[in-house]
């Protein structure tokens, strides 16, 4: 055994070693400081033995050609450990562990580790580190930097029959011409590289260069690999087994002229990548050959790849960006995707990438066409099966709509949902239909929707409709369930002329009362004012089928109503049963129109000015009411995000006969009313679809009777009490609807309302002198809502008086 300890060593001239041990039987071990030398062949420590070497050195300096900075060699193993090395003249490496013929026979070290600092050489076929193992394994672990500058100088050179392992945690740099930053090669072992940093800028340089013959062959990149001359690949692995790529959360790629990845392997190959393998302008991205690649992908791998003739497979979970067509080669291939396929990105024109020889994709992540610009297409020669993933369109929808679309070349399955993004200038009208995505016929029909199944916009509601004969998924435009609602809108406003109405039958119906319990004095008095409220529920729902676009919806309404209204008999004999008695009305409704299962709303403020007239003969009368309605509305449709102030007018005419039998304190009173009702509403108007409302009428009958009895209640005071019921009947109200968008219109009917029954309980006092008044009760509910179809239930109440002056 040999040992040789030392401090500080400075040496000159040709041959002037810092130090050197030789053992042809045992070890040898050095331990240094600082070693400097300045001749030709004048090595930092060199190391020869028949057993094993050791070298622990410092910083190690040389400026002589030939001159390597460490050079060990032993029969069972070399081991090496240093600070910092660097040489300077041409053939010296700083770490050179060599195969060849010592002076005890040949170097043929078994296994070789090295365990580094910083290297640095400059002259030319100056490796940085050179470990050859003769029969075993090469071990290279550099946590330094590493730099040469003359030609055919490789950052680390490892060979070794059984296996090779290179580890560098800092920064590699090679200047020269063939120059690889990172060589290591096995002929029966696996080979494993874990770099960091490694970038190389002559000619014929590449950055990192894996190779085992027979056995694996592993890559793991951490940091930016790249090779900046020409007709250089950045990453080179190639395997007679498995090939493994493995790039970290920092790893990246880079070339002048030639391929970020090139990977081949006899077996099957792996790229696991966390980190960025960009689009390569003077080359690939990736290529694969040999057995079959499975890419696992979790950071963001460009489509620039060609892969091979087996049955490829990529798992992405990161971001795919696609520029170039990627070319998946032949063999059954599939894309696995649950992360991010991104279309366009930076693009300046419309794009129409095809994954060529692509069998099958796989999509629950989200591929996006969204970069701010309609008309991309994405092409998939396979088949498409969506596992709740998503698809992002832009779109400029409009007279001349344009998209993005997906073209499938197979069947589309599963599901998956369609993000919409309206670029500037875009507006949803009517329309039958802009093709999002083309598939093979036998596509299932629910393989493509919008998210929540629709989109309302404005009063434009957008779905997508398949068409099986040409494997279609269209965007359709058809009215909006906020559209459908404005259906009732004119129905609500003769609803508020007929509530005004009824007070003034009530009035007239109170001073009938007041006049046979009180024999006919004259009791009723000129000026009446009334107040009165109501809730009106109307059941609606409907099936609308526009466009393929086939829905039930829920056209209900509350409409409630509270007001008051005055009048004034201005001619007539008011305390006869008999004779013409003639009258003036006016007065203010405030209405809302509150529809089922959404927050939109209409509602109005109502003034209101009429003349009644009423005319009996014996126990036969008859009534007349004219009256104008003119109403302040305003329209909050949430679900269009519509808001709009309009105003409009109503008149009517409502005629009423009936005849009363018996006497003062019991009686019965059948009657009959017809009222015509007309109206207009202004059109409205939003994002480029107008509602036109035809001007309807309505014509609504009313048949039933009361019953009651009067009875004093002191002071010359009767009370007269009454039950009624009324069969109600509207013969119109088919109120029509018009939406219209660019040269598109489409026209509805309003259905009818059901007949309903109403009851009231009432009770009127009247005397003499001074005030005369009564309250009513209603109900009111239809006798069948044909499973709620314009059904009414509803309840509401009016108290009123007269005066007499």
């Amino acid at each position: 055994t040999v040992t040789v300890n030392s401090t500080t060593i400075n040496t000159a001239g040709t041959d002037a070693f810092g130090i050197r041990a030789v053992s042809n039987t045992g070890a040898v071990s050095v331990t240094s400081g600082t070693i400097a030398t300045t001749g030709l062949n004048a090595d930092g420590i060199t190391v020869t033995t028949a057993g094993t070497a050791t070298i622990n050195g410092g910083a190690i300096t040389t400026t002589g050609a030939n001159a390597d900075g460490i050079v060990a060699s032993g029969v069972t193993g070399a081991n090496i450990n240093f600070t910092t090395i660097s040489t300077t003249g041409a053939n010296a490496n700083g770490v050179l562990v060599p195969a060849g013929v010592a002076f005890f026979g040949p170097r043929a070290t078994a296994t070789t580790t090295v365990n580094g600092g910083s290297v640095s050489t400059v002259g030319a076929t100056s490796d940085g580190v050179r470990a050859i193992a003769g029969t075993g394994t090469a071990t290279v672990n550099v946590t330094g930097n590493i730099s040469t500058q003359g030609a055919n100088s490789r950052g680390i050179f490892a060979t070794g029959p059984t296996g090779v392992t290179v580890t560098n945690g800092g920064t590699i740099t090679t200047a020269g011409v063939t120059s690889n930053g990172v060589d290591a090669s096995s002929t029966a072992g696996p080979v494993n590289v874990t770099v960091n940093n490694v970038t190389t800028t002559g000619n014929g340089s590449r950055a990192v260069v894996v190779n085992a013959a027979t056995g694996n062959a592993t890559a793991t990149v951490n940091g930016a690999v790249r090779a900046l001359g020409t007709t250089a690949d950045a990453l080179t692995v190639t395997s007679g087994g498995n090939g493994i790529v493995n790039v970290g959360a920092g790893g990246s790629f880079a070339t002048s002229q030639g391929n970020s990845i090139v990977l081949n392997s006899v077996g099957t190959s792996t790229l696991n990548n966390a980190g960025t393998i960009a689009n390569n302008a003077n080359g690939f991205a990736l290529v694969a050959t040999g057995g079959p690649i499975t890419i696992n992908n979790s950071g963001n791998l460009s489509s620039d790849i060609v892969l091979t003739a087996g049955a490829d497979r990529i798992n992405n979970s990161g971001t795919f960006t696609v520029g170039v067509n990627p070319d998946f080669g032949a063999g059954s291939d599939s894309f696995v995707n649950s992360g991010l396929i991104l279309i366009g990105s930076g693009a300046t024109a419309t794009v129409a990438p095809t994954f060529t020889g692509l069998e099958s994709m796989t999509n629950s992540g989200t591929i996006d066409l969204r970069n701010g610009r309609a008309g991309d297409t994405l092409t998939l020669p396979g088949t498409y099966a969506g596992a709740n993933g998503t698809l992002g369109l832009d779109v400029t929808l409009g007279a001349t709509p344009v998209t993005d679309q997906l073209i499938i070349g197979g069947v589309a399955s599963g599901t998956t949902t369609i993000q919409l993004n309206q670029l500037a200038g875009s507006q949803p009208i009517l329309n039958s239909g802009t093709v999002l995505v083309r598939a093979a016929t036998g596509s299932a029909a629910n393989a493509f929707d919008l998210a929540g199944g629709s989109l309302d916009a404005g009063f434009v509601r957008l779905e997508v409709v398949f068409d099986p004969a040409t494997g279609t998924y269209s965007l359709t435009g058809a009215p909006s369930d906020s559209a459908f609602r404005t259906l009732s809108f004119n129905e609500g406003v003769r609803s508020l002329w007929l509530k005004s109405a009824d007070t003034v039958s009530g009035q007239l119906r109170a001073r009938r009362d007041a006049l046979w319990t009180q024999g006919g004095g004259d009791v009723a008095g000129r000026f009446w004012t009334q107040m009165h409220g109501s809730v009106e529920t109307r059941g609606g729902s409907r099936n609308f089928n526009t466009f393929g676009q086939s829905r039930l919806t829920n056209t209900g309404y509350e409409q409630d109503y509270f007001g008051g209204q005055i009048g004034f008999d201005v001619s007539g004999a008011s305390g006869e049963r008999g004779g013409f008695a003639f009258g003036v009305t006016g007065g203010y409704t405030n209405s809302s129109m509150n529809f089922a299962g959404s927050a939109d709303r209409l509602s109005f403020d109502v003034v209101n000015g009429g003349v009644y007239g009423s005319f009996t003969s014996g126990n036969i009368f008859v009534n007349a009411i004219g009256k104008y309605d003119y109403f302040w509305s305003k329209a909050n449709m949430a679900g269009a995000g519509f808001r709009a102030d309009t105003n409009g007018g109503v008149y009517g005419a409502r005629a009423e006969a009936g005849i009363r039998f018996g006497g003062d304190s019991f009686f019965v009173e059948p009657a009959a009313s017809i009222s015509y009702v007309k109206n207009d509403f202004d059109d409205l108007s939003l994002n480029g679809t107008t509602v036109s409302f035809d001007d309807e009428d309505g014509l609504r009958g009313r048949a039933g009777g009361r019953i009651g009895g009067a009875f004093g209640i002191g002071g010359g005071a009767e009370a007269a009490v009454y039950v009624g019921g009324n069969y109600v009947h509207e013969f119109k109200g088919r109120d029509s609807v018009t939406f219209t968008s660019g040269s598109t219109s489409l026209g509805y009917t309003n259905d009818r309302l059901r007949d309903y029954g109403e009851a009231t309980l009432g009770v009127t006092i009247a005397q003499s002198q001074g005030i005369s008044g009564f309250i009513e009760g209603n109900y009111i509910r239809s006798f069948s809502d044909s499973n709620g179809i314009r059904s009414i239930d509803g309840a509401g109440g009016r108290a009123g008086i007269r005066l007499q002056f």
